[in-house]
This record gives structure tokens, sequence and C-alpha cells, in this order.
């Protein structure tokens, strides 16, 4: 299954780009996309356990069951004040 990754503010500074299509074989949850997605870019292993992710536009936890297609935003928490 293809899903696309966008890499929101800082994120983006981890992953030197801001978007990318992944790949995954068979069923995957979030969790399993971060383990794919940190063996293809070893900079963001030390970041995702600080990640929030969203999957189609919704807060998505990691256990989430991920379909072909599905648009994931990772993301820091958002800070203010």
């Amino acid at each position: 299954m293809n899903v696309i990754i966008s890499f929101v503010g800082k994120v983006q500074d981890y992953a030197g780009e801001k978007s990318t299509n992944l790949q995954l074989d068979g069923t995957a949850d979030v969790g399993a996309l971060f383990q794919e997605l940190t063996r293809q870019k070893p900079e963001l292993k030390d970041i995702t356990r600080f990640l929030f992710v969203s999957v189609n536009e919704v807060m998505a936890p990691r256990h989430l069951l991920l379909r072909h297609g599905d648009k994931v935003a990772l993301f820091f928490r958002m800070g203010g004040g």
C-alpha cells in the first residue's frame, strides 16, 4: 500500500523534505509506518516519540490501521499562550 506523508513545521528539518510517498507491505498501522520511515530516514528516529500524527486530517493513535492512499501528517505539538 502507498501512503502520502507530510512533514509539518520543524519536522521538515529532520526529514529533509516537505512530503514523501511511502510504500508499506500488507496491513500496516501507524506504528509500522514509523518503523519503515525511520529505517529510510534514521534522522527521524530520535523525534518519533514526540510526534503527533493525523491520518486524513484526523488525529490518529499509533495502532490505527492505514489504508492505501491515506494522507498522514507528522508534526510536533503546537504551543501557544
